[in-house]
C-alpha cells in the first residue's frame, strides 16, 4: 500500500546534533487529508527517557508537497504569519525532524 498524505512520529531524541537517530518514541499518526494531529508532545515521556536528557521533537514525513506548523494550535493554511500559524515547505518524499514543545501538536496541508 502506497503511503499518502503526512506521517508524524513524536519523539525524544539524545542528541540535539542527531535528530534522525529515532528513540523514546511517544505515538505516531498518519494524516491522510489535512488537519492537525489528535495528540501532543506530551510533558511526561514514556519509558526512560528524563526530559532533562532528551529533546522533544517531532519527525515529519510527506508524500506530496507541503505546509506544515507546529506549536499548541497550528494552522499550516496560513500564507503569512507568526507563532503558530508560522508555516515551512517540505517537499514531496522529505522527511524533517523539529524541535518542540510540550503540548505542541502538528498541523499538515497540501501545498
Amino acid at each position: 500500500m502506497a503511503f499518502a498524505g503526512c506521517h508524524v512520529a513524536c519523539l525524544y531524541v539524545n542528541s540535539p546534533g542527531a535528530p534522525g537517530l529515532i528513540g523514546g518514541l511517544q505515538w505516531s499518526e498518519t494524516l491522510a487529508s489535512a488537519g492537525t494531529t489528535s495528540r501532543a508532545m506530551p510533558s511526561n515521556p514514556s519509558g526512560p527517557y528524563p526530559v532533562g536528557n532528551y529533546f522533544p521533537s517531532f519527525e515529519i514525513t510527506v508524500s506530496a508537497e507541503s505546509w506544515v506548523a507546529v506549536g499548541p494550535n497550528p494552522d499550516a493554511s496560513q500564507a503569512s504569519g507568526t507563532g503558530n500559524a508560522a508555516r515551512f515547505r517540505i517537499g514531496a518524499g522529505e522527511t524533517r525532524n523539529v524541535w518542540c514543545t510540550a503540548g505542541d501538536k502538528v498541523a499538515w496541508a497540501a501545498a
